[in-house]
């Protein structure tokens, strides 16, 4: 309540005020004893100080601080307005201030906390994010928006919410395909190539997970692009790398390069079996197996391995015929040759044929599945193996042998690995020339020719003393014998030699010689009585043989040999003389008779 009659000045009559409030002061003027009083309009607006006062004097105001939009208010000092304008005091704050979403979008909303009357508004800066509700408000509110669904790479957007920036990411949506999810490769190693679709802008890298596998151009990429790529040898066993291109994997497979050897590639083994041992050497990591081919070979050991090994077989015992057969290690071959277990015998084992020639047959016994196999020796062709020449289990050999022109022979047929021995009589025979001779009495030597087969083996012996051999007593087809005769001293005489199996005749003349102790007699004509003696060999035979008759022998010896002749000389009746003989082994002997 002012004082009446009394004038009042005020100043300012208007007071600006920001949100943070404060306090301001208003002078009033007007004469000593005139009162005043001041008072608010606003409850944010408080007089301070003298709200009451006389005479001039200063109101303090006290304005409290706005956290809503602007406003304005009055106070009454001294009866006049004074107008208090405040700047608005809003705040704004959003919840949350970003956003991560996924390539396929949606929809999401933000919280706006501010004071009573505080306005705001949402806009957003991409076409991809539409506020669907929440453009503007008042107060407390909420933005609701929604994201698109993108199919490319990663994006950001922005919303200016009451003066706020709200960040949404939104994850990339590229897709990402590869021509092909796989290779293979030889061991030798090669190059190849993939690609990789993408749509544009979608970047991608690629990779390699393994060190045997390298990418040589198309390491990274935006949108639809090649990769290339190599692969080392291998020298192991068969492997798989991948390559991770924009998010897929895509396999190489690589074939093995693995190398097998074994040692050795063959053995032979007795027929009673037993074990064998097989080196095998590959790379570490190359696996391989060993599978036997035979139902007589067994694996003992080895069946499998990896890298370098031994295999280890056991061989049964073979009751039949040599056998061959393999054992697959390590895709190797190895051959296992069995020797024979078959036991033969032959019966006869041996024959003789006649040297005329002829048939025969042995018989061959073994078990029912051993092989063999019969045949003359190459010694031999004059046997021939006519049936029989092979056979299993057991069996008859038959045979013929030709005629023998020769020595005695044998030959051999070679059965089942037996021995059958064919005897052949000698089918020699011989011609001796001359095959008689006639010699004289005196020594000489005489040759007797053989004529006979190459192979026929004679001799020459003498039969006789007085014949000897004197070059050829033995040899071998034709050749010659020298007979030697010895000089004859004694009678006639026939002697053999026995040549090639031939009788050779020696015919030789006597050889006797025969002396007379006296060659003639002298008797009276009245005849007498004489002898004379006879000298000779003791196998040379004589006679005495008087050549008259009036001279007889009266005595002579009757075999041969010296001896003595007796006679008797008649008396001679004439008184002629006369002569008379007596041949004594063809000497003359002669008697002499005077007449009587």
């Amino acid at each position: 309540t002012q004082s009446p009659g009394c004038s009042f000045d005020v100043s300012p009559l208007s007071l600006t005020v920001d949100a943070t409030g404060g306090t301001r002061t208003v002078n009033v003027s007007t004469g000593s004893g005139c009162s005043w009083t001041a008072s608010s309009n606003q409850p944010w607006v408080t007089i301070a100080s003298n709200a009451n006062g006389s005479g001039s004097g200063t109101v303090t105001v006290s304005v409290a601080a706005d956290s809503g939009p602007a406003r304005s208010g009055t106070i009454a000092v001294a009866g006049q307005t004074v107008t208090i304008a405040q700047g608005q005091g809003c705040t704004f704050a959003i919840s949350p201030d970003s956003l991560s979403i996924a390539a396929a979008g949606g929809n999401s909303s933000v919280s706006v906390t501010s004071g009573a009357g505080c306005a705001w508004t949402a806009t957003s800066a991409q076409p991809w994010v539409t506020i669907t509700s929440g453009a503007s408000g008042n107060g407390n509110g909420t933005v609701n928006f929604t994201v698109a669904s993108t199919s490319g790479p990663g994006r950001s957007a922005t919303l200016t919410i009451a003066g706020r920036t709200f960040t949404i990411n939104q994850g990339q949506g590229c897709t990402f395909s590869l021509s092909s999810n796989s290779a293979s490769a030889t061991a030798a190693g090669g190059s190849g190539t993939f690609d990789v679709r993408a749509a544009s802008g979608c970047g991608w890298s690629a990779n390699s997970n393994a060190p045997w596998l390298s990418i040589g151009s198309g390491a990274s990429g935006s949108g639809n692009g090649t990769v290339q790529y190599s692969a080392a040898s291998n020298t192991g066993p068969e492997r798989s790398g991948t390559i991770t291109a924009a998010g897929q994997t895509f396999t190489v497979t690589q074939s093995a390069g693995c190398s097998y050897a074994i040692s050795p590639t063959d053995q032979n083994i007795a027929s009673g079996g037993g074990t064998l041992t097989v080196a095998v050497t590959a790379p570490a990591g190359c696996s391989w197996n060993s599978t036997s081919n035979a139902a007589w070979i067994g694996i003992s050991s080895g069946a499998s391995g990896s890298g370098g090994g031994t295999v280890q077989l056991v061989v049964a015992a073979n009751p039949d015929g040599e056998r061959r057969e393999t054992v697959t290690i390590a895709n190797q071959t190895y051959t296992v040759v069995q020797g024979s277990g078959c036991t033969y015998s032959l019966s006869p084992s041996s024959t003789t044929v006649p040297a005329a020639g002829g048939t025969g047959s042995f018989s061959v016994t073994t078990s029912g599945g051993c092989a063999w196999t019969a045949g003359p020796a190459p010694t031999a062709p004059w046997i021939t193996v006519t049936s029989g020449q092979n056979g299993s289990g057991p069996g008859t050999v038959q045979f013929t042998a030709a005629p023998n022109s020769g020595g005695p022979r044998s030959g051999t047929i070679t059965a089942a690995g037996q021995s059958f021995t064919v005897a052949q009589d000698s089918g020699c025979s011989a011609v001796v020339s001359p095959d008689t001779f006639n010699e004289s009495q005196a020594a000489g030597s005489e040759n007797v020719n053989v004529t006979t087969a190459p192979d026929c083996a004679w001799t020459a012996m003498s039969n006789a003393p007085w014949i000897g051999i004197g070059a050829g007593a033995s040899g071998t087809g034709t050749g010659t014998v020298r007979l030697d005769i010895q000089n004859n001293t004694g009678p006639a005489r026939t002697g053999t030699a026995t040549v090639a199996g031939k009788p050779v005749t020696i015919n030789q003349a006597n050889g006797c010689t025969i002396t007379l102790s006296s060659m003639a007699d002298e008797v009276g004509g009245h005849g007498d009585n004489g002898s004379v003696n006879v000298m000779t060999d003791a196998a040379c035979p004589w006679t005495a043989v008087s050549d008259v008759t009036w001279i007889q022998v009266t005595s002579a010896p009757s075999n041969a040999g010296s001896g003595k002749v007796t006679y008797r000389v008649e008396p001679n009746p004439s008184p002629d003389r006369r002569a008379g003989t007596i041949t004594i082994g063809g000497k003359v002997y002669t008697v002499n008779q005077r007449g009587g």
